[in-house]
């Protein structure tokens, strides 16, 4: 497993097993079986510590492929308790080193300790400003520190410091399109984020300065202002990489500020650009 590549897909896994991309396997669907997975449309993957691929799916829970041997551990929603998932719909996960797995969900955010095999739940609570249950989470991200970002669909930015049980929450409402998140990339610098929206466009957010930043050249009609951004990725070169809902890719080099616009009618073939990673 440390080799492969992982693509999630709206019709199973696959992995890349050799770098020129001619050696691919599939995990499927088999809904009545430990050998398959529980649902076809694969919303996030992330590896633990332990090289497992854990799954999570749209309405299927939460599948874990096991390093050691081909067979599924399988984490669903059961209405009877609440030591269960808060939803099947499950939009992203995210591994931490110490072996625990966040989970976020189109109902809330859950916490899986793997040395104990117990779920906690994280409901509103402005004592401890935890993420309120019922909350759409779009993506969890963990960054070089430990520390972890969370969007919140119509809410914002939550993050949760390493070492801390308290979520910080942030908010960007400038102009008319509110706060929805869509998308988050780490940077090379190691205090910052990029963050995608619905219809702002793209912001850099300093964990430090507690600031965001918007990116002029790229937040501009004829855009990405009024237009859902899907994916951001900074590639090793430093270059921003915009994945957009009908307006092709833009490519951002921060240095230059430079911005290089691939349409429908160049390269890309299609205007809809989903999730990728470079």
């Amino acid at each position: 497993f440390p080799s492969h590549d992982r693509v999630g897909t709206d019709n199973g896994a696959i992995l890349v097993n050799n770098s020129d991309f001619t050696n691919l396997s599939r995990i499927q669907a088999n809904l009545d079986s430990d050998t398959g997975l529980s649902s076809f449309s694969i919303m996030s993957l992330c590896v633990d510590k332990d090289n497992n691929i854990w799954i999570g799916t749209w309405e299927g829970g939460v599948n874990v492929h096991y390093s050691r041997h081909s067979k599924f551990a399988l984490y669903r929603h059961k209405s009877n308790s609440p030591q269960s998932l808060i939803s099947n719909r499950v939009t992203s996960i995210s591994c931490e080193t110490n072996g625990r797995i966040w989970i976020g969900s189109n109902s809330g955010l859950t916490l899986l300790d793997r040395s104990t095999n117990q779920f906690t739940h994280y409901i509103n609570d402005q004592e401890s400003a935890k993420i309120q249950n019922n909350y759409d989470i779009v993506f969890l991200k963990h960054d070089k520190d430990g520390d972890m970002f969370v969007g919140v669909w119509g809410v914002g930015l939550r993050l949760l410091r390493k070492g801390s049980t308290v979520f910080e929450n942030f908010t960007y409402s400038r102009g008319k399109y509110g706060m929805n998140m869509t998308a988050i990339s780490l940077s090379r610098n190691p205090n910052k984020v990029w963050l995608g929206t619905q219809g702002s466009g793209v912001l850099l957010f300093d964990k430090q300065a507690k600031t965001f930043t918007p990116i002029p050249e790229l937040n501009k009609v004829g855009r990405l202002l009024g237009v859902n951004v899907n994916s951001l990725m900074e590639d090793f070169l430093g270059n921003l990489w915009v994945g957009s809902n009908n307006n092709g890719i833009f490519a951002y080099n921060p240095r230059t500020r430079r911005v290089t616009h691939f349409k429908q009618t160049d390269i890309v073939t299609g205007k809809q650009i989903g999730r990728a990673h470079v």
